[in-house]
């Protein structure tokens, strides 16, 4: 049986991804604040990599996340995690988002609650992250690099030290795990830096 500290610090750990033999940070970037000719960037961590985390040190029968709505219409969510067979309960508040509105809210109360558990906390700590910016199509300033436009993905790995064509060819990876102990694929990614 774990301990409670080692739950935490499972729980806690930062998200990584490794590709041919280096590691990279898993959490992305959203750009936040246009300053002239440069964006600040916040980083953040998917939904998806909080339940992964969930699974992995908790079991999928370890977790369960519970969401009811406020007379106000927010979301409230609670995370409760069974550690060493006690259930431990947290909740939080979710705020619409523009994209995605009641579901993004879900996803930010779940993310939220995450945090009082330790998971993703080591974000806080990273900063912000300031990058070029460049006029795009519409005419409104985005982050750039050399003049070249960032969007998603590609702003995440540029800030997280991967060039753009490693961060597709990981996701050629991700799709097809037998390339990611393929010699040629793996020296293909490494020539791409």
């Amino acid at each position: 049986m774990k301990t409670v500290e080692q739950i935490q610090k499972e729980l806690s750990a930062p998200f990584n991804k490794e590709v041919g033999g280096k590691v990279f940070p898993a959490h992305k970037w959203l750009p936040k604040t246009n300053a002239g000719n440069k964006f600040m960037c916040i980083a953040y961590i998917d939904r998806d990599l909080v339940i992964q985390r969930l699974n992995e040190v908790l079991g999928v029968d370890g977790w369960q996340f519970t969401v009811t709505e406020a007379s106000d219409g927010a979301k409230i969510g609670v995370l409760s995690l069974c550690i060493n067979g006690k259930w431990i309960d947290k909740s939080d508040i979710g705020t619409k988002t523009q994209v995605e509105g009641q579901k993004g809210s879900v996803t930010d109360a779940l993310k939220r609650c995450a945090t009082l558990f330790g998971i993703g906390t080591y974000l806080y700590n990273l900063g912000n992250r300031w990058v070029d910016a460049a006029a795009g199509r519409n005419g409104k300033m985005q982050p750039s690099v050399n003049g070249k436009i960032l969007y998603g993905d590609d702003l995440s790995n540029y800030i997280n030290g991967m060039s753009s064509a490693q961060g597709l060819m990981y996701q050629i990876f991700q799709m097809k795990q037998e390339l990611k102990t393929d010699k040629d694929a793996i020296a293909l990614w490494h020539k791409l830096a």
